[in-house]
């Protein structure tokens, strides 16, 4: 799984809330209108630099008595295998 982007606060995804958002790498989509091609096209993916788990997670930590919610996008986050042990570890 690579985490490509954190969005360390946010008050998009969950109106009245604050949220962090972390971007994963990879979409089996090509959409004309896509926002983030660096995070769904291949050539594009490659020359991003990885965030490590670790810097995620220890950040999250850090936040949790700030962030109402954590929301996780892409790409096309739900092509990670590893995606529903990834969201157990957020919680």
């Amino acid at each position: 799984m690579k985490i490509l982007g954190l969005q360390k606060q946010s008050l998009i995804e969950y109106p009245g809330k604050v949220s962090a958002v972390i971007f994963l790498g990879g979409c089996n989509l090509r959409c004309s209108f896509c926002y983030v091609p660096h995070l769904v096209l291949s050539e594009l993916i490659e020359k991003q630099k990885e965030i490590p788990q670790s810097k995620v997670f220890s950040f999250l930590r850090e936040r949790k008595n700030f962030l109402d919610a954590v929301a996780v996008s892409g790409g096309e986050p739900t092509l990670n295998k590893d995606l529903p042990d990834f969201i157990e570890k957020i919680k």
